[in-house]
Protein backbone atom coordinates (compact mmCIF):
# COMPACT_ATOMS: atom_id res chain seq x y z
CA UNK A 1 0.00 0.00 0.00
CA UNK A 2 1.52 3.24 -0.75
CA UNK A 3 2.53 5.75 1.56
CA UNK A 4 1.56 9.30 2.05
CA UNK A 5 3.51 12.55 2.99
CA UNK A 6 2.42 16.01 3.47
CA UNK A 7 4.36 19.48 4.05
CA UNK A 8 2.62 22.37 5.86
CA UNK A 9 4.82 25.05 6.02
CA UNK A 10 4.90 27.75 8.17
CA UNK A 11 5.06 31.63 7.49
CA UNK A 12 7.94 33.53 9.40
CA UNK A 13 4.96 35.12 11.53
CA UNK A 14 2.84 32.37 11.80
CA UNK A 15 6.01 30.82 13.31
CA UNK A 16 6.56 33.32 15.89
CA UNK A 17 2.77 33.49 16.78
CA UNK A 18 2.87 29.53 17.87
CA UNK A 19 5.94 30.35 19.56
CA UNK A 20 5.58 32.69 21.56
CA UNK A 21 2.17 30.62 22.73
CA UNK A 22 4.24 28.08 23.35
CA UNK A 23 6.48 30.00 25.68
CA UNK A 24 2.82 31.03 27.44
CA UNK A 25 1.63 27.85 28.19
CA UNK A 26 4.86 26.13 29.09
CA UNK A 27 6.05 29.17 31.71
CA UNK A 28 9.31 29.89 29.65
CA UNK A 29 9.69 33.87 29.71
CA UNK A 30 10.21 35.38 27.10
CA UNK A 31 11.85 39.30 26.58
CA UNK A 32 9.40 42.25 27.29
CA UNK A 33 8.65 43.36 23.03
CA UNK A 34 6.89 42.51 19.99
CA UNK A 35 7.58 39.14 18.03
CA UNK A 36 8.30 39.92 14.66
CA UNK A 37 9.27 36.28 13.12
CA UNK A 38 10.98 33.36 12.99
CA UNK A 39 13.27 31.22 11.33
CA UNK A 40 15.72 27.74 11.09
CA UNK A 41 19.24 28.10 12.07
CA UNK A 42 20.66 25.27 11.59
CA UNK A 43 20.50 20.78 12.80
CA UNK A 44 18.49 18.07 11.80
CA UNK A 45 15.57 18.66 12.73
CA UNK A 46 16.21 22.29 12.69
CA UNK A 47 17.06 24.72 15.49
CA UNK A 48 15.41 28.21 15.68
CA UNK A 49 15.80 31.85 16.49
CA UNK A 50 12.38 33.95 17.24
CA UNK A 51 13.12 37.45 16.68
CA UNK A 52 11.68 40.01 19.29
CA UNK A 53 11.58 43.77 18.81
CA UNK A 54 12.72 45.48 22.34
CA UNK A 55 10.88 48.23 23.27
CA UNK A 56 13.90 50.10 23.10
CA UNK A 57 13.52 49.15 18.84
CA UNK A 58 16.36 46.67 19.36
CA UNK A 59 15.75 43.49 17.26
CA UNK A 60 17.32 40.33 20.02
CA UNK A 61 17.11 36.79 19.37
CA UNK A 62 15.61 33.85 21.17
CA UNK A 63 16.58 30.63 20.56
CA UNK A 64 14.31 27.67 20.48
CA UNK A 65 15.55 24.25 20.02
CA UNK A 66 13.58 21.64 17.37
CA UNK A 67 11.40 19.81 20.16
CA UNK A 68 9.77 23.36 21.53
CA UNK A 69 9.43 24.40 17.74
CA UNK A 70 7.71 21.09 16.87
CA UNK A 71 5.23 20.91 20.20
CA UNK A 72 4.90 24.83 19.04
CA UNK A 73 3.63 24.29 15.63
CA UNK A 74 1.45 21.36 16.74
CA UNK A 75 -0.07 22.92 18.94
CA UNK A 76 -0.59 26.18 16.62
CA UNK A 77 -2.25 23.50 14.05
CA UNK A 78 -4.32 22.06 16.70
CA UNK A 79 -5.35 25.67 18.11
CA UNK A 80 -5.98 26.93 14.05
CA UNK A 81 -7.84 23.53 13.70
CA UNK A 82 -5.67 22.76 10.88
CA UNK A 83 -6.29 19.11 10.23
CA UNK A 84 -3.08 16.24 11.67
CA UNK A 85 -4.18 13.01 11.58
CA UNK A 86 -3.50 11.30 14.54
CA UNK A 87 -1.96 7.83 13.77
CA UNK A 88 0.96 10.56 11.49
CA UNK A 89 4.63 10.58 11.81
CA UNK A 90 5.09 14.31 12.30
CA UNK A 91 8.77 15.40 11.39
CA UNK A 92 9.81 19.29 11.84
CA UNK A 93 11.89 19.87 8.58
CA UNK A 94 12.84 23.26 6.96
CA UNK A 95 11.96 24.20 3.50
CA UNK A 96 13.24 26.89 1.26
CA UNK A 97 10.99 29.13 -1.00
CA UNK A 98 12.87 31.48 -2.95
CA UNK A 99 14.90 33.57 -0.49
CA UNK A 100 12.88 32.20 2.17
CA UNK A 101 13.71 29.37 4.35
CA UNK A 102 10.44 28.58 6.34
CA UNK A 103 9.66 25.97 8.98
CA UNK A 104 7.18 23.09 7.70
CA UNK A 105 5.89 19.74 9.08
CA UNK A 106 6.34 16.58 7.61
CA UNK A 107 3.10 14.49 7.98
CA UNK A 108 3.64 11.38 6.72
CA UNK A 109 0.94 8.29 6.85
CA UNK A 110 2.48 4.81 6.46
CA UNK A 111 -0.47 2.06 6.32
CA UNK A 112 1.90 -0.57 6.65
CA UNK A 113 2.54 0.63 10.33
CA UNK A 114 -1.09 0.75 11.14
CA UNK A 115 -1.99 -3.31 9.75
CA UNK A 116 0.99 -4.47 12.05
CA UNK A 117 -0.18 -2.60 15.13
CA UNK A 118 -3.65 -3.81 14.53
CA UNK A 119 -1.93 -7.57 14.33
CA UNK A 120 0.24 -7.07 17.28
Amino acid sequence: MPSEFRFIVFRPGETAKALVMFAQKSGRRLPAGKALSAEPTSGSPPNGTLWIETEAGHDLPVPFDSRDISSALLMYCISNKIPLPRESEKVLEYFKKGDAVLFALRIGIFPEAKEKKRAA
